[in-house]
């Protein structure tokens, strides 16, 4: 969803979004429209019985002539309890009410509100922040809508008397938003799609936020003695790797830093000891840790983050043989170029075929490996 901002003015036509509250008369455009409807906005409101609770909403048709041609009340609540998360939340609540009509674009009008200590250019950008990380959706491989399928929210235009403060203040918000896409983007591929070796080649294209990308291959792990990560992606056909992630962002850059770890299995059968096929379809997800570290070094380089970090992931694979089908693996079949996902078979603790014996190359239960510091 593209974010704009711009100063206050009634937008004419389209959904015009405001925060409603019964603790202080409407000012604003909240006031500019009730008054050109002759009250038809309080009138309503209150014959609704909404009285601007916190994240309550009321969508409303409006006469012609009345600025918008739909108003979406929000609730701010008590005003002196709206906080940065309280914001956020409410950038949500809005997002997910214009889904729900089917708006495309909307204009979020943020009047100064007495009795709260954030100032608008900080509730403008916390709604702004709220309102992206609500809009995201992972459609990349979806060739055709559901019918419940409802419209995403493709813009909205924050409106705040501060435009460059409320920019300014938004800036490091939004890098903050791309690095929770980019962590969700990777938890939601594909385990066939998203292999230790896919992984590093996508997280690679971070150097241009300034990150130190450094990736090690099975013959370097061997190198350093890296024996019980070599043994969990022994058994799979796709060599495991060692993601390494570096940013220098305070005054001293030899300063220590603040080390992250998250745990990398791109895909976990198991190994010999093999799951059952309930949750099987989750494991795909075994890499979130990963995907949580490089997501926040990705946030700390584009937000220019003054601290020194290092993330690392270790990415293995872990199955029994060679790499093939899975639970929650993508693929395309026809007709009409459709595409659907996997799922383990009924009774089957595992859907891949593996003939027996396993291969001896294969680590498992008794298994001895070696591993250096």
């Amino acid at each position: 969803m593209k974010i704009s901002f711009a100063r206050p003015a009634l937008p004419g036509t389209g959904t015009l979004v405001v925060g409603f509250t019964t603790r202080r008369a409407p000012t604003g455009l909240l006031a500019a429209v009730d008054d050109s409807t002759r009250g038809f906005v309080l009138r309503t409101a209150a014959d609704a019985g909404f009285d601007g609770k916190r994240g309550e909403t009321l969508d409303l048709v409006l006469p012609a002539d009345a600025g918008a041609d739909r108003l979406v009340l929000v609730g701010l609540g008590e005003p002196s309890e709206l906080d940065p998360l309280a914001c956020r939340k409410l950038g949500g609540v809005a997002v997910a009410s214009l889904e729900a009509t089917g708006t495309r674009e909307a204009v979020f009008a943020v009047d100064p509100l007495d009795g709260s200590s954030l100032r608008s250019v900080e509730i403008a950008a916390e709604i702004a922040y709220g309102a992206r990380l609500r809009a995201y959706r992972f459609d990349r491989y979806r060739t055709r809508a559901r019918p419940d399928d409802r419209p995403a929210v493709l813009s909205l235009l924050v409106q705040v008397a501060d435009l460059p403060g409320a920019e300014e203040a938004f800036r490091p918000l939004s890098a903050v938003a791309d690095g929770v896409f980019l962590a969700r983007d990777l938890v939601n591929e594909p385990a066939n799609v998203l292999t230790p070796k896919a992984f590093v080649e996508r997280v690679r294209s971070l150097d241009a936020l300034g990150l130190e990308v450094q990736a090690l291959d099975q013959a370097e792990l061997e190198r350093i003695g890296a024996g019980a990560l070599l043994a969990v992606g022994r058994g799979s056909a796709v060599p495991p790797q060692l993601l390494v992630l570096s940013w220098r962002g305070a005054s001293d850059p030899k300063a220590a830093p603040v080390a992250l770890v998250g745990k990398g299995i791109t895909f976990d059968t198991g190994g010999i000891s093999v799951k059952p096929a309930k949750g099987m379809w989750d494991m795909r997800g075994d890499m979130a840790g990963a995907a949580a570290v490089i997501g926040t070094m990705a946030s700390l380089a584009g937000r220019r983050a003054r601290v020194n970090a290092v993330g690392s992931s270790p990415l293995p694979r872990t199955c029994c043989r060679a790499a093939r089908s899975g639970p929650g693996t993508w693929c395309a079949r026809f007709p009409a170029g459709r595409s659907r996902s996997s799922t383990p078979m009924p009774r089957a603790g595992w859907c891949w075929p593996t003939p027996w014996p396993m291969p001896s190359t294969g680590s498992g239960p008794g298994r001895w490996s070696t591993s250096r510091p």
